[in-house]
């Protein structure tokens, strides 16, 4: 993994980080649950960078974190 990579996801979190964390509370109801999910979307989006996720496909990156979020919360709560 690359500093590129590592810098690359610092900032999507820095600027979508609250929105993830907002779509997880809202499906899950509990502030630690939301910051799990918080923490696994980015920890994801940093293991798949380059592999499964190509970032220059990803044309918008608050849906892609968005429904990634929803998916885990989803997981999470059943």
């Amino acid at each position: 993994m690359n500093q590129k990579c590592v810098d690359w996801v610092t900032e999507l979190s820095e600027h979508f980080g609250r929105m993830v964390y907002a779509t997880a509370y809202r499906v899950l109801g509990n502030h630690q649950d939301a910051e799990d999910i918080l923490q696994d979307v980015f920890l994801k989006l940093l293991g798949g960078w380059g592999k499964r996720i190509q970032p220059e496909t990803v044309r918008d990156w608050g849906a892609y974190l968005r429904v990634t979020a929803l998916r885990c919360a989803i997981a999470e709560r059943n």
